[in-house]
């Protein structure tokens, strides 16, 4: 997931701790979303945590396997 974050002042009058506190909303919308694609998608990365411990060579082969095993779900914002 990649995010861009774009603040700026919008007058002369608006202080720095405005600006700051934009991009703090932004970043904590940013973790919370990026927390429920985690939750979402824990299953996937159980399955893949759990062959990553057996295997010392994990190949795209195995990737797909558990990929196409589980449903992977895509947040979009």
């Amino acid at each position: 997931m990649n995010a861009v974050i774009y603040a700026r002042y919008s007058s002369d009058n608006q202080r720095e701790e405005s600006i700051e506190a934009v991009v703090h909303a932004e970043l904590e919308r940013y973790i919370l979303q990026t927390r429920n694609v985690l939750i979402q998608n824990k299953e996937f990365l159980e399955k893949t945590a759990e062959a990553l411990a057996e295997k010392k060579t994990f190949l795209y082969s195995d990737i797909q396997s558990i990929k196409n095993s589980v449903t992977i779900t895509k947040c979009v914002a």
